[in-house]
């Protein structure tokens, strides 16, 4: 293979680490943000890969007396090699700022969701691990001394991978796509971290403390120990709505009688919680009052699952274990011992 060939694949690999990292990371910003779209800030991160790409288009322009030249300059193989390498660690930057976002992500979800299958977010986890597995491929293949042929082929079919991955994830990643209120309460919490650009925001971001959080909040100090009432009510009375699987935080809303977005602050300053530890916390004692009693000993756990409001066991385990650090069968039969005692 000739030296422009040759030149030619490296520039098109590198290029190919380079756009994945950004790639990466607008993917998981575009399916957990509803209604995501680039503002100008984000399009900074593109600035290395137009400038790589300028740099592979000058050279693919230059006739073939200018190409040889370049080939064999000593300056060439140093900007090639280390234009590869700067692309193999953005990429490894980019993996961790997408795993961070996903991380913060979560803790917006558990303001306004109850469902374990949505505030896991396995699908992001999955594809984050799956291009971190391209990171370690590249680092590999480089330190190996992988023929040009091999890296420009490898990177091709692996990013084939990531867009099918992609678009498999994608249907598990639509977590409030027909509920209006919340997707808007995720953009204002967004739009106030500066992730998105909204002018019509209220929320603070949620990493914030309660007093800068919700400082030009227009919730009283009364609404919000009456807002604490009718909650703590809600949860003695053991209101049934609490193991409806879809329950949601403008469900709560309702029967609290206020809006979602107070309804969210009553639930973090007032209750000092966020609302996916609030409802899980009572779907589990509710879970383990059925579990340690002795008449409901034929009932399944998977069917005391479904009665607390879970639509999977894993999903109730996980919970389980969470909130009460045993699994339901280690709790079951510790109920059972201290009987028979």
């Amino acid at each position: 293979m000739g030296p422009t060939a040759v030149a030619q694949m490296k520039g098109t690999a590198a290029l190919s680490v380079i756009a994945l990292g950004p790639l990466l990371y607008f993917y998981v910003k575009a399916e957990a943000i509803p209604h995501f779209e680039l503002s100008s800030r984000d399009w900074k991160h593109l600035f290395p890969f137009i400038f790589g790409f300028g740099i592979v288009f000058m050279f693919t322009s230059m006739d073939d007396e200018q190409r040889l030249v370049n080939l064999l300059s000593p300056i060439h193989f140093n900007i090639v090699d280390t234009f590869r390498l700067t692309g193999v660690f953005l990429l490894l930057w980019y993996i961790i700022k997408s795993y961070r976002f996903v991380r913060n992500h979560q803790n917006h979800l558990s303001e306004i969701s109850c469902m374990p299958s949505a505030v896991a977010m396995r699908w992001a986890y999955g594809i984050i691990f799956f291009v971190f597995g391209i990171f370690l491929m590249k680092l590999l293949l480089v330190i190996a001394g992988a023929g040009h042929v091999s890296l420009t082929l490898s990177m091709e079919f692996l990013l084939v991978g990531f867009l099918l991955i992609a678009v498999f994830s994608h249907r598990y990643s639509l977590v409030f796509s027909n509920n209006s209120e919340e997707q808007s309460m995720l953009r204002k919490i967004y739009s106030n971290a500066g992730e998105i650009d909204e002018t019509d925001a209220t929320e603070p971001e949620s990493s914030e403390s309660d007093e800068n959080k919700y400082k030009n909040s227009p919730l009283t100090e009364d609404q919000l120990i009456l807002g604490v009432k009718r909650i703590v009510k809600l949860l003695n009375d053991d209101h049934e709505a609490f193991y409806d699987p879809n329950f949601r935080l403008s469900d709560l809303a309702k029967l609290i009688r206020m809006p979602s977005y107070l309804t969210s602050q009553v639930v973090n300053q007032g209750m000092e919680k966020n609302f996916y530890d609030l409802i899980n916390e009572q779907r589990i004692r509710k879970a383990k009052k059925l579990l340690s009693n002795h008449e409901n000993g034929d009932l399944s756990i998977i069917s005391i699952a479904y009665d607390v409001g879970y639509n999977s066991k894993s999903a109730f385990n996980t919970a389980f274990k969470k909130y009460a650090h045993m699994t339901p069968s280690e709790f079951r039969k510790s109920q059972i011992q201290s009987v028979s005692y």
